[in-house]
């Protein structure tokens, strides 16, 4: 779980890189599937992420935030 804090830490790095490249290296045309992808592999790691926390026994409330189990 401390990955998960580090991550949050340089998350919005992250952001501003993929908007770059996306904003800048692919062309226009192309965008839409691009992102349409991106929110795939978005959906897919939240998932991931989420069953990662739910077997180390943490859940997350109905309000968003995480308790353990």
């Amino acid at each position: 779980l401390a990955l998960t804090k580090v991550h949050r830490c340089v998350e919005g790095g992250h952001r501003a890189a993929a908007w770059h490249v996306l904003l800048d290296f692919v062309p226009e045309a192309a965008r839409e599937r691009v992102v349409v992808t991106m929110e795939r592999a978005l959906g897919a790691w939240l998932a991931y992420r989420d069953a990662v926390a739910a077997g180390c026994g943490v859940r997350r409330a109905a309000d968003g935030r995480l308790y353990a189990a």
